[in-house]
């Protein structure tokens, strides 16, 4: 679920946070570090689960209409089948999913009139109507439906966000994070499969997890080192315009140069240049591009950056 981009965002702010702190020992960065990773899994988790809410609701949404005295046609015709849905029944069903969310304690947030509204704002959806026009639904037009709720109504619901906000503290960072993985694995849904492919649990994703964890870790080892590499090529910028989170992105940048050899270089080196156009100041991706590019030529010439298998990609 998390992508390499979001491992690298959540070491920076690991690292930054470790900047603003007298703690210095690498294992309470390292639990900071996981403890972040769980939280962008328990917005994962609550965005799933609201998902089935909504649409289960409606059903509920047929039943309050068929109790008016004066029923319109949309009142007679409420399509109910999207409550139904393979992929929302699987959800529902799966035991150990359930007990996920149960564990993550994400149930008790969302108010009756948010599913509501939610509800009411994708039935507004071209996808939506497209999906209740259809009698039998191929594997794609179920996908279609699902990912068109991920990807269009809970992003353009100001509401629910502001909700999300409110809810969980990386909200910015891991929100965009979340609705992908959602979407994919709606995608990527098969049936009959015994473990769900939502369940998506952080201690499964061993190889993203361990890149994580030692990125931080080796960062904070070689700090020396690093710094003794960067400062010299700092002499024609100005040091007081150069931010905390900018010598945080060069040390990480230099530490998959140095220590990832089967990371390739040019992936690492325009993975930082787009993290620092978000998370830092306008001129950021000139400075990091500029330093980075000099750096690795430096390092390649001194035979300091060695890469083996896929690393040897774009070297």
């Amino acid at each position: 679920m998390l992508s390499r981009r979001a491992l690298r965002v959540k070491a920076m702010q690991t690292l930054y946070a470790h900047s603003q702190s007298s703690d210095t020992k690498v294992s309470s960065l390292v639990q900071q570090l996981l403890q972040s990773i769980d939280e962008a899994y328990r917005l994962y988790l609550y965005n799933t689960w609201v998902m089935t809410k909504v649409a289960q609701y409606a059903q509920e949404d047929k039943e309050r209409r068929s109790k008016k005295h004066l029923r319109t046609d949309a009142d007679k015709n409420v399509d109910t089948r999207i409550a139904a849905h393979p992929i929302i029944t699987h959800i529902s069903e799966n035991v150990t999913l359930q007990a996920a969310f149960k564990n993550a304690k994400v149930m008790p947030f969302l108010e009756k009139d948010m599913i509501k509204d939610l509800y009411k704002a994708w039935i507004r959806q071209k996808a939506y109507t497209k999906y209740t026009q259809t009698e039998k639904h191929t594997e794609k037009e179920n996908q279609a439906v699902l990912k068109n709720y991920c990807r269009n109504v809970i992003n353009s619901h100001e509401g629910f966000q502001a909700h999300l906000e409110d809810h969980f503290f990386n909200f910015f960072d891991d929100y965009t994070m979340a609705t992908t993985a959602m979407a994919n694995n709606v995608a990527n849904y098969k049936e009959n499969v015994e473990r769900s492919i939502f369940l998506n649990d952080p201690k499964d994703w061993n190889e993203k997890v361990t890149f994580a964890k030692n990125l931080v870790r080796k960062t904070v080892e070689n700090d020396e080192e690093l710094v003794e590499l960067i400062k010299p090529q700092l002499k024609n910028w100005e040091i007081e315009r150069i931010t905390q989170v900018d010598i945080i992105l060069l040390k990480l940048a230099l530490c998959e140069l140095l220590h990832f050899p089967t990371i390739p270089v040019k992936v690492t080196i325009n993975e930082y240049i787009d993290i620092s156009k978000i998370y830092s100041t306008p001129k950021s991706k000139d400075f990091i591009n500029g330093i980075l590019d000099k750096l690795m030529k430096k390092l390649k010439e001194e035979g300091k950056i060695v890469k083996t298998g896929r690393g040897l990609v774009g070297f």
